[in-house]
């Protein structure tokens, strides 16, 4: 059946909220969908009251949402403020302040359907289980419920508080329960419907980055090859510093880029900001990324082995693999290991330490054609279609 026949647009609401510097997996696969020809709204993490006390953000903010004014098939929308609640402990005050947000937040997806000529919609709820469409507010017009788990929700101090209860909810209501790795399977396969689809790489865009000429980037004029480098989120709970100071303390004949929002205090605690091969950049926009990782010589992932970690397929290992970079990781995941032969997956600091120079050493053209063609199966456009292919299989047509 044409899908586009029954349904109005399909509405994807996330736990992030992007302002133009950043992208998310709910965001890439939502632009996806929409270049294949449905309406496709993606609604950020509504904010709370207190956010609106930054204005510079929430002018980057509207700034991003007004950058999808025209296009009449996708736009990225910015929901109406709600009470700031997390902070309260759990029981029955946080559960009536819980049902109030989302029913403030039903009341502004009421006014974008009507305003949307909207009648029927698949909903989304990625990672935010705390709000859900009312069919006492919205009338009969939701077609299917999906939930879309991307990590460890016990694991996150911030979400887990009162998300952990909410998201077996969310999980328990939903038509669809999508995953993105082996391990949220596994933790939900008693809930009934789930369906594992791993997250994916902007191929297209990354590939037509590298392929441009671009200079040298200005962080990484002069420094010593080869360059180690590392983009993502820098923060205690993925990375495990111990090993990267081992890095840094060991190879001083390398440079170790790391690149993105610094959301931690480890490189100053541990005295590393005076090392002369260590390189911090702040982050970048999405799409100069690939003008960075083009003159890494190797790519890392030395992620810690944890709860958190052990959920997660992270986004950056087809990035890498984009560009053909040999990659070394720890040994995290059970998705990680999907890559073996492409990859080096360590088990120890040692090891992973001693793969940085045989990765490097061992490279080679047909290696990097291999990893260039799995990065190219693992694309947001080839998940977009395995997506609209769940829900065709799964809708209730009106």
């Amino acid at each position: 059946m044409d899908l586009r026949q029954h349904i109005d647009a399909i509405l994807i609401l996330e736990a992030s909220r992007l302002d133009g510097k950043f992208s998310s997996s709910a965001f890439s696969l939502a632009r996806q969908i929409s270049s294949l020809g449905f309406k496709l709204i993606h609604i950020n993490n509504p904010p709370s009251i207190l956010d609106l006390l930054n204005r510079n953000k929430v002018k980057e903010y509207h700034r991003f949402q007004d950058s999808f004014a025209d296009n009449p098939e996708f736009k990225s929308l910015f929901t109406a403020p709600v009470l700031p609640i997390n902070w309260l402990p759990k029981g029955y005050l946080y559960l009536l302040m819980q049902k109030f947000n989302n029913f403030l937040f039903n009341l502004w997806l009421k006014k974008l359907l009507r305003k949307e000529n909207i009648r029927h919609f698949v909903f989304n709820n990625s990672f935010l289980p705390f709000y859900h469409p009312l069919p006492k507010v919205l009338g009969e017009k939701e077609l299917l419920n999906i939930y879309l788990s991307v990590d460890n929700m016990e694991a996150s101090e911030y979400l887990g508080k009162h998300g952990t209860r909410l998201e077996f909810q969310a999980i328990k209501d939903a038509d669809l329960v999508i995953v993105t790795s082996s391990a949220l399977a596994d933790k939900f396969r008693t809930a009934g419907n789930v369906t594992l689809l791993p997250n994916a790489c902007n191929f297209e865009i990354f590939r037509q980055e590298l392929d441009k000429e671009h200079k040298v980037p200005k962080e990484l004029e002069g420094i010593n090859k080869p360059v180690i480098g590392y983009f993502g989120n820098i923060d205690d709970q993925r990375l495990d510093f111990d090993l990267i100071e081992k890095m840094i303390l060991s190879k001083p004949e390398y440079s170790f880029v790391f690149i993105g929002p610094l959301n931690s205090n480890e490189f100053h605690k541990r005295r590393l900001l005076d090392k002369k091969n260590l390189h911090l950049i702040e982050a970048k926009a999405y799409n100069a990324l690939p003008r960075y990782l083009k003159y890494f010589d190797c790519c890392i992932i030395p992620f810690l082995k944890n709860e958190m970690n052990k959920y997660i397929y992270p986004l950056k290992i087809n990035e890498y693999l984009c560009a053909g970079k040999p990659v070394v990781t720890s040994d995290f995941s059970i998705d990680i290991r999907s890559f073996d032969g492409l990859v080096i997956r360590s088990q120890d600091h040692k090891s992973f330490i001693d793969a940085l120079e045989t990765a490097i050493s061992n490279n080679s053209e047909e290696l990097e054609r291999l990893r260039i063609k799995k990065a190219s199966e693992n694309s947001w456009e080839n998940r977009a279609k395995d997506y609209i292919q769940l829900i065709e299989k799964n809708i209730k047509t009106p």
